[in-house]
């Protein structure tokens, strides 16, 4: 993802893969559900697979920075403005969005299971909105330093180096007494 040859549609592809591998194995494990046993541990196991798989397949597809939907989004700005940075800010924004519907999603389901929301249900609700948060935010903040990496030009940064004649009085390393150049550079 850090590699600045991916093209919009290389970098959509490579986000593509993992949602759509959990959601092949959520169907993989639902079909072999069906046919377990009913009511057997092995049966409990496959369902649960199936419903974790297809969640975080899902999931993973929502649009927003950190997750793979953010970048399939942020490929597709990318591709029409042509400027990565664009398409990591606005999916950086849309991630930002989600962190917050995540949380009002899991708070209001909290809420209408129960009447009320426990105070695990707000820590979790809160954990998980916060790292969204924090992880759009450092995909923005990175690709805004990345571009500023990128319009630094080192051939105006080099200077070049000065010879400076044997005996010439030079600070020590831990900047008490002087020592003299020994040799000419």
């Amino acid at each position: 993802f850090s590699s600045r040859s991916l093209t919009p549609g290389s970098s959509a592809l490579v986000s593509a893969v993992g949602p759509v591998v959990n959601l092949v194995l959520a169907a993989l494990l639902a079909a072999l559900w069906q046919v377990s046993p009913n009511g057997s541990l092995l049966g409990l196991v496959l369902l649960s697979g199936a419903v974790a798989n297809g969640f975080v397949g899902v999931f993973n597809l929502l649009p927003g920075l950190p997750l793979d939907g953010g970048r399939i989004l942020e490929a597709a700005v990318w591709a029409i403005t042509g400027s990565r940075t664009r398409g990591t800010v606005a999916a950086g924004w849309f991630g930002r969005i989600v962190a917050l519907g995540a949380m009002g999603w899991m708070l209001s389901r909290a809420a209408q299971n129960g009447g009320q929301v426990n105070l695990v249900d707000l820590i979790w609700a809160g954990a998980v909105g916060s790292m969204l948060w924090a992880g759009a935010g450092q995909a923005m903040s990175g690709a805004k330093r990345l571009d500023a990496l990128d319009a630094i030009d080192v051939g105006a940064l080099v200077q070049s180096a000065v010879a400076l004649p044997a005996g010439t009085p030079w600070p020590t390393p831990n900047g008490i007494g002087r020592a003299s150049c020994r040799e000419r550079v």
